[in-house]
């Protein structure tokens, strides 16, 4: 009898865990990667009609992986009208847009990894104008957009908050842009990315991770000037 508890004792283990080493079935998985921005750029031009804007400050993107969420900002002066954007992806179309200050965004998958460059176009009936570009490259994140992307315009401030969107869900990569926004910092738990000045033109890049869901504004510290801004976020992978 003592010989047999013994062994049935011994058995336990495995049998508690399957008879081949282990049931995973039940485990909970290990969490994907922290969402990441791999590169990102800006452009800005002004010209008669047509003018196109290319984001190649400080240099054309190369895009770190195929399928990569790509998220493609665009401000353009009144009057301008804008065609579709390529290069990188196939853009389809915007996510949001404002379209009293002709500003919008746009989400979609790399279609290839290497160098490429964001463009658009638009026309005008008449007059210099311009157009202006801002594009993230972000990994572990899908192209999904998590609530409704914030474009706004930001009155004269020095403790700013512009764009406000809202998530459902924790872990996702938020997105910031204030374009000619005199900015000196992001605050908050915005992290600024550095500073970008396509033709003399600033143009302000932040983000963070999400780390619950709910209300999100964009703010930042500025030495005194209006701005346009975007907020937008992209749900973890």
């Amino acid at each position: 009898m003592r010989t047999y508890a013994l062994a049935l004792l011994l058995l336990m283990p495995s049998l508690a865990f399957g008879q081949y080493g282990g049931d995973k079935s039940n485990t909970t998985p290990a969490a994907g990667a922290t969402p990441t921005i791999a590169t990102y750029c800006a452009g800005s031009h002004a010209s008669t009609t047509p003018t196109t804007a290319n984001c190649n400050t400080p240099s054309a993107p190369t895009i770190a992986a195929t399928g990569d969420p790509l998220v493609l900002y665009v401000k353009a002066d009144s009057g301008v009208t804008l065609g579709s954007p390529s290069g990188c992806a196939t853009w389809g179309a915007a996510k949001a847009s404002d379209a009293t200050n002709n500003q919008y965004v746009w989400v979609a998958a790399a279609t290839a990894s290497g160098s490429c460059t964001p463009t658009i176009t638009g026309t005008s009936v008449s007059g210099t104008k311009e157009i202006d570009i801002y594009m993230w490259d972000t990994q572990n994140t899908l192209t999904t957009v998590d609530g409704t992307p914030g474009l706004v315009s930001t009155a004269f401030c020095t403790t700013c908050t512009g764009a406000n969107t809202s998530s459902s869900s924790t872990g996702g990569l938020a997105l910031g842009v204030v374009r000619a926004g005199a900015v000196t910092s992001f605050s908050g738990s915005w992290t600024g990315l550095t500073i970008l000045t396509p033709n003399g033109l600033q143009m302000a890049g932040a983000y963070q991770v999400q780390a619950g869901s709910g209300s999100l504004s964009l703010t930042w510290n500025s030495s005194g000037q209006s701005a346009y801004d975007l907020v937008i976020i992209l749900k973890h992978s």
